[in-house]
């Protein structure tokens, strides 16, 4: 059986994210018994309000303990974003409830694999080891790469989880029942077609 977490809200930016992610949780669930952790509704504060940050004005998704956070997060926010509001990344690594929330969930659950649903780049992102997949419905791989205590970060790189994050066109506009099927068709054939080396490491 397959362990994995979906998280449909890193950044706070409430939108389609929510219940795109309850459909495809729900919908792997009913039809192949595989068990999963649903985080999309762990961020009550900013729910409902086109922010990024949650409600102490912290960028969520620049907040995990990854391993090069204490040494570039804070410089890298004022030297490569000019101190944005938006993506800033807080005091400390996993500072935020939120953060700490969704640590605890993958300590528990110990996935082999993470879902992020992000907006609105339009791509299939993918970070960590194993073979990424091709796409997921009609998002195409075209890998960003990783921030400083970004999710992919922490847990692609440093905990070695393989993280794909489904980027949507946008945040407000919810995919079509066909959509969401093929997606939830693609993530399944990609777990299935992994090496069992990488099954069986739980990679």
């Amino acid at each position: 059986m397959h362990e994995y977490v979906l998280i449909g809200e890193v950044a706070g930016v409430a939108g389609a994210y929510m219940p795109l992610s309850f459909c495809l949780a729900g919908l792997i669930a009913l039809f192949t018994g595989l068990s999963y952790a649903e985080l999309a509704s762990r961020f009550p504060v900013s729910a409902g309000e086109a922010v990024r940050q949650n409600a102490s004005g912290v960028d969520l998704n620049r907040n995990f303990p990854s391993q090069d956070w204490d040494a570039t997060a804070i410089e890298y926010w004022r030297n490569n974003t000019g101190e944005n509001p938006r993506r800033y990344p807080g005091q400390e690594a996993a500072s935020e409830p939120e953060v700490r929330w969704i640590i605890e969930q993958i300590e528990k659950f110990e996935p082999e694999v993470i879902v992020s649903v992000h907006a609105p780049y339009h791509l299939l992102d993918f970070d960590g080891p194993s073979q990424a997949p091709d796409k997921i419905g009609d998002l195409y791989l075209h890998q960003l790469g990783v921030y400083p205590g970004s999710l992919g970060n922490y847990a692609g790189l440093d905990l070695g989880i393989p993280v794909v994050t489904l980027e949507l066109p946008s945040a407000g506009i919810m995919p079509s029942l066909e959509q969401i099927e093929t997606m939830w068709v693609d993530i399944l054939d990609w777990l299935n077609t992994r090496p069992q080396s990488e099954q069986q490491a739980g990679l």
